[in-house]
């Protein structure tokens, strides 16, 4: 049966026999399908002939046909159930053997038969059982082997046995044996064994642990923090500032990889040999962990740590204002900054009030001590008369993102401009002015009662407590006068100092001189008030007399610089307001001019324009007369022309520009309208040329005036040296002839009247010196104290020979001649200096009209002539519109054709007006030309400056000749050529002209500038705490600064 159903078919599989033929399987098949029997046989016979198309065919259709057929219907399951019969008794024995448990008896024997080359010994009585799960470990780290026994003995010892050497386990329980590997370092096989019973050979493996032997942190502190780096071993928690870098260094054993992991993300430290390295800056707090690993060992060793940054804090900034004294237009700023490591950068933001958009940055200074000091504006660029707000912000060193800020409080300031103070200044003037003839009035009154109570003590023998009582009364009130002239004289220098200095005024330096040298003669008094208190509160008469003779002496010359300074005030605040008024008159002729030039552009006339321009006018014109009025109250008046006729006619032009303008906007027909708008046009250019020329006339008679008056005062001073020379001849010879007289001949009263004669030839001398000092301000008070100690030693000299104390008269005749020889060598260069001043180079002085005066008038005259020129050019334009011919042109003439005598047509309609504009402009480039004559001569450049004066002759030719033409424009274009090389040769003889045009160009006057030391005084110490730096460690510094805050709050 082997053969038959297995050994056969398997060979027949292997094709190592041969199997059945097609047609024995089709018969095969045939048996269980015998209805496919002959067709799959004739199927398989037709296959094996040759091949035909027929035949295919036939083939194919049969095996369609055998598709049908399905193979699982010849097996046939049943037909096997009568073999199971056979297999029921092994399965029976199977059965049997398992529920015995015996089956491994039968596995053991048959495999002891498969392995047949292996020496097999009988089975042992128990077995080792190794309850570990896994015989590994790291390395030193203790191990306990636990061991079990499994049979039927069990063993009361069992050893290990490893390295050559052999221990005994602890026996734990009846079959639990344990043994401890004491920090294993190196793995190793080992084998258990209890009497003959032997165990295989075990392997425990050792792992190398990845540790960490060494570690450091580099701490890299920012630059801006000025600290130096430091290194920190073995990792701990540290604080560092923002932006610290930091480098983890490591040193590893048995280490493939450290890993850096935080919240965020895990790096890899980088690898060279046994050393790692990472690095990170740090912005914000960082927790993170340190993870060791190897092939073996993954995150072994794992250590945490926390960084925590300290975010810099934002700069303080301290500021303090005051307002500079000298000038309300300034302020003074003094601030203190601090910061955790260093300031950066100090700025201050300005920009119009409510328009931050403008804003506008300066960088601001300070100190190693983190001062710094401003002068509010200093030199900023800021627009006149506008409002703006500023703030400090300071800016610390910290990078990380950017540095922090602090911003101060916003400031307010009204910028003014230069015409805007001064205004305000001549304002403040007038009311100084008032309280000054208040004061002069008080101090009169307070002279009569001194005067007064002088007299009445020389009749008395001693002081009475009254007498005490009124003295100390009368100083009492002397001092309070000082104390309202020291306010009046404050006020007075910062008013003076407001005005511009372009070009340098003497007139208001020498008032300011005054002014200090008034303060120092008050200071000096009140030493004296306090001495005079003193003995009269002591009722000592002794002294008493002489020193209350003084100070009545004192008070009449503090009387007399009152008076002075009084009308050199008024003399000031009159010139001054001329000079804005003719600054007023200019700027409003451009604003004429320019509206009359924009009626070309314009179709539509705007009427307001001008009746706003009427209407400032008119507040000149109402200055004008003011300005006459306090003129004429001066002692002396300044030469100021009485222009009111010219003011007239000025506002009739401006009236008649207005009434014109209201009938062409009223008017309906076109060519009346541009009638009246031309009308008007030329009414407008009139009162603009009559403006400037009003002003011009006014500054001439001005400048005129000062000559003329330091002519005459130049002379009264001669007359006066020569009085005061022959006052001092003759003081001398009666002192000499006291010292030679008996007291018989003093007694006859001869000598006696001739010193009272004396006295009154000194007063007359003393009354033309009293008005020339209230025209120069160099009179100054050195002058006045001569001139007091003049009187008072004559007094006393009358007074001693009344009473035939003979010596003491000569003493004091003696005192009285040094006195008047002082006083006329004062006056002596007080006259030189008149004297330089009426014969000045080019530009200096205030005299006749120099050459950059002259440049400027030649160009005023030509700006002149170029406004006439291009009035009669729009006229010509006008007429050419309205299809006209001008007056006197002929059929074969063209329009703009001169006349038979080359005379171009006038601008006006009117040739009488005409005539007067042509003749005006003649008269003033005569006066012109005689000035420059004048000027070379002195200057000794007349032959240089031939051709200048004959370009001038020639240019008075052609007004008169031609009229205003182009070509007169063009020659007056080539003179102020000329002109300016002449005042170059003048600058390269060493006496050219310093005085330049007073403008208003310059940005702000920030009067006395103060240097830092001198800032940081006016904030005396209770205001601030100065202090030097302390070289105190950064907490101890910190704990400082909070107290110093705590302190200030």
């Amino acid at each position: 049966m082997f053969i038959k159903f297995l050994l056969a078919p398997f060979l027949s599989f292997l094709r190592f026999r041969s199997g059945i033929d097609h047609q024995q399987a089709s018969k095969i098949i045939g048996d269980f399908f015998p209805e496919i029997k002959d067709k799959l046989l004739n199927a398989i016979q037709l296959n094996s002939q040759p091949q035909s198309e027929f035949i295919t065919a036939t083939i194919q259709q049969k095996t369609q046909e055998f598709k049908n057929i399905s193979f699982k219907r010849a097996v046939r399951l049943r037909d096997n159930l009568k073999y199971l019969k056979y297999a029921f008794m092994p399965l029976f024995v199977i059965g049997i053997v398992y529920a015995s448990g015996s089956q491994s008896n039968f596995r053991e024997g048959l495999s002891r038969v498969v392995d047949y080359k292996t020496h097999y010994t009988p089975p042992a009585p128990f077995k080792f059982i190794i309850l570990n799960e896994s015989l590994k470990t790291i390395e030193k780290t203790p191990f306990f082997l636990n061991v079990k026994t499994e049979g039927r003995v069990v063993p009361d010892k069992v050893e290990i046995s490893f390295a050559g050497q052999s221990y005994f386990l602890k026996k734990v329980d009846n079959q639990l044996f344990q043994y401890r590997f004491l920090n294993p370092t190196e793995s190793l096989g080992f084998s258990l064994s209890s009497g003959d019973t032997q165990s295989p050979l075990y392997q425990f493996l050792v792992l190398k642990a990845p540790k960490i032997v060494n570690s450091q942190l580099l701490i890299d502190y920012p630059p801006y923090t000025k600290t130096r780096d430091k290194r920190v071993a073995n990792f701990s928690n540290v604080s560092v500032p923002e932006g610290t870098t930091l480098t983890w260094s490591l040193t590893a054993q048995s280490t493939e990889n450290i890993t850096f992991s935080t919240a965020e993300k895990t790096l890899d430290f980088t690898r060279s040999r046994n050393n790692f390295f990472t690095s990170k800056q740090v912005f914000s707090d960082l927790a993170y962990t340190i993870q060791t690993n190897n092939s073996a060992l993954k995150q072994h060793e794992t250590l945490s740590f926390n960084i925590r940054v300290k975010k810099d804090q934002p700069p303080s900034i301290r500021v303090m204002q005051k307002r500079n004294e000298s000038n309300d237009n300034a302020f003074y700023f003094y601030g203190q900054l601090s910061d955790d490591y260093g300031i950066s950068n100090l700025e201050i933001q300005y920009y119009p009030k409510g328009d931050p958009g403008q804003n506008k940055t300066r960088n601001i200074l300070f100190d190693d001590n983190l001062e710094f000091v401003y002068d509010f504006p200093n030199d900023l660029d800021l627009l006149p008369d506008t409002a703006y707000e500023f703030y400090f912000e300071v800016f610390d060193n910290d990078p990380f993102p950017k540095p922090n800020s602090t911003k101060t409080e916003v400031f307010t300031y009204l910028f003014k401009s230069n015409k805007s103070i001064q205004n305000e200044a001549l304002v403040t003037q007038k009311s100084v002015v008032q309280g000054l003839e208040k004061s002069v009035k008080s101090v009169k009154n307070q002279n009569n009662l001194i005067d007064q109570f002088t007299k009445e003590q020389l009749q008395k023998d001693k002081l009475s407590f009254n007498d005490k009582e009124k003295i100390i009364a009368l100083l009492r009130r002397q001092k309070q006068q000082d104390d309202i002239l020291k306010q009046f004289n404050k006020q007075m220098e910062k008013t003076l100092k407001e005005f511009s200095e372009e070009p340098p005024d003497s007139l208001k330096e020498e008032l300011i001189k005054r002014i200090q040298e008034q303060n120092q003669r008050l200071e000096e008094d009140e030493m004296k008030l306090q001495e005079l208190e003193q003995l009269a509160k002591k009722i000592q008469q002794e002294g008493l007399m002489e020193k209350l003779k003084k100070l009545g002496q004192q008070s009449k010359n503090k009387q007399r610089s009152l008076q002075q300074m009084l009308e050199l005030t008024k003399r000031y605040y009159v010139s001054k307001k001329a000079e804005q008024l003719k600054r007023s008159l200019e700027e409003l002729a451009d604003k004429q001019q320019a509206l009359s030039n924009s009626h070309i552009k314009k179709q539509h006339q705007d009427k307001r324009e001008q009746d706003e321009l009427n209407k400032t006018f008119a507040k000149i014109k109402e200055a004008l007369d003011d300005l006459r009025k306090q003129n004429n109250s001066l002692k002396t008046p300044l030469s100021i022309p009485d222009t009111q006729n010219e003011e007239e006619s000025i506002q009739n032009d401006q009236q008649d520009a207005s009434n014109l303008l209201e009938q062409s906007q009223n008017t309906t027909n076109p060519t009346k309208s541009d009638q009246q708008k031309s009308k008007a046009q030329k009414a407008q250019k009139k009162a603009a040329q009559k403006m400037r020329q009003l002003a011009q006339q006014m500054s001439q008679n001005m400048a005129g005036g000062a000559s003329k008056q330091n002519s005459e005062d130049a002379e009264t001073l001669r007359q006066i040296l020569d009085n005061l020379l022959v006052f001092s001849f003759e003081q001398e010879g009666l002192m000499n002839r006291f010292l030679k007289s008996n007291t018989q001949e003093i007694l006859t009263q001869k000598p006696i009247k001739k010193q009272m004669n004396l006295k009154t030839h000194f007063e007359h001398i003393d009354d033309s010196l009293f008005m020339v000092s209230l025209r120069q301000p160099m009179i100054s008070e050195s002058i006045n104290k001569e001139i007091s100690d003049v009187y008072f030693n004559i007094d006393k000299a009358l007074n001693s020979l009344s009473e035939n104390r003979n010596y003491e008269a000569t003493a004091a005749q003696q005192y009285a001649i040094t006195s008047t020889n002082n006083l006329a060598n004062m006056l002596s260069d007080i006259l030189d200096k008149l004297e330089m001043e009426l014969q000045p180079s080019p530009g200096q002085g205030n005299g006749e009209m120099q050459l950059p005066d002259i440049i400027m008038s030649q160009e005023g005259l030509q700006k002149q002539a170029e406004e006439m020129m291009n009035g009669k050019k729009e006229g010509k334009q006008k007429s050419g519109k309205q299809g006209e011919k001008p007056k006197g042109q002929g059929k074969g003439e063209e329009p703009g054709s001169s006349s038979k005598n080359g005379r171009e047509p006038s601008q006006y309609s009117d040739p009488e007006e005409s005539g007067q504009s042509l003749f005006e402009l003649y008269k003033q480039q005569q006066k012109l030309r005689q000035a420059l004559e004048r000027a070379l001569e002195k200057e000794g450049l007349s032959g240089q400056g031939k051709t200048a004066l004959e370009s001038i002759k020639k240019i008075e030719q052609m007004i008169v000749n031609q009229g205003v033409s182009s070509s007169l424009i063009k020659k007056m274009q080539a003179l102020n050529y000329e002109l300016l090389k002449l005042n170059e040769a003048a600058l390269n003889k060493g006496q050219s002209s310093k005085r330049q045009s007073q403008t208003n160009k310059r940005r702000f006057t920030q009067g006395e500038r103060l240097t830092k030391e001198e800032i940081k005084r006016l904030f005396n110490s209770d205001e601030i705490l100065n202090r030097k730096p302390l070289p105190l460690r950064k907490n101890i510094k910190k704990k400082v600064e909070r107290y110093f805050n705590a302190k200030d709050d």
